[in-house]
């Protein structure tokens, strides 16, 4: 993902599909890519702490993730 979008901030290792797929996070196809499907992940010590997904419709995620980090952060 770093490579194809260069977003402006840092972002963690992005080796592929295969560890997406292996935690069972969304993904999908799309020319001939496997690509994860928009998500939003919690990472605590290196690993998936939480993911939610669908993002939709965004103003449910919004207000979900930072009441689930008050009660587990």
């Amino acid at each position: 993902m770093t490579e194809r979008l260069h977003p402006p901030f840092p972002t963690p290792a992005d080796p592929g599909p295969r560890p997406a797929r292996a935690k069972g996070l969304p993904t999908f196809t799309a020319g001939g890519q496997s690509l994860s499907k928009r998500l939003t992940v919690i990472v605590r010590d290196g690993g998936v702490e939480r993911a939610f997904h669908p993002v939709f419709p965004p103003g449910r995620r919004a207000a979900e993730v930072p009441d689930w980090l008050r009660h587990h952060v």
